[in-house]
């Protein structure tokens, strides 16, 4: 249940004067914040998987996630976190990319890589990355993850069968 507070006069504690409140936050919107405030974050999470033995990025749908800005010029900070695995007798080398639809995928934000050698392990992965876009207010940008393998498999959890891990996408507009 909520509380409300409503007076008239504040007073000090030795009633010398009163004391003059004023809402700074009404009326404030993402237009009227100041240049590196946080107007706007949006995310998703999945317990999904992904499997691939490509040697060409694919997709990591699970981490797919769209943002549509407010305001023009902004940043976009894109953090995916996502655990994965190869095997590691393999010598595989994983590498992921973050793109964004700005420019229909073509072109890396970030690039990451993984060796795995001689047994199985799982990482785990915050990739983050600060977009300068450019963009209009109301422009709709989604973020997505690829991965690929020199050999071997990628997995994107691999969870044994046992499940509960969250892979997970969180983006953030900060105005310019």
């Amino acid at each position: 249940m909520a509380s409300k507070l409503k007076t008239d006069i504040l007073e000090t504690v030795s009633g010398s004067g009163t004391i003059a409140l004023t809402n700074q936050l009404s009326g404030m919107t993402g237009a009227s914040m100041p240049s590196g405030s946080v107007i706007q974050v949006v995310g998703t999470k999945s317990g999904a998987t992904f499997t691939s033995t490509s040697t060409s990025y694919v997709e990591l749908p699970h981490l797919r996630c769209s943002i549509t800005t407010l305001s023009a010029n902004s940043k976009i900070l894109v953090t995916m976190n996502v655990s994965k695995q190869a095997n590691q007798s393999n010598e595989t080398v994983v590498a992921t990319e973050i793109r964004s639809s700005l420019d229909n995928y073509s072109a890396a934000l970030l690039t990451n890589t993984t060796a795995f050698y001689p047994t199985w392990i799982q990482t785990q992965g915050n990739h983050i990355v600060l977009h300068t876009a450019g963009q209009a207010a109301g422009t709709t940008i989604t973020y997505r993850m690829y991965g690929k393998v020199n050999q071997g498999t990628l997995y994107a959890p691999d969870l044994w069968g046992i499940g509960g891990f969250q892979s997970s996408t969180v983006i953030q507009e900060i105005k310019g």
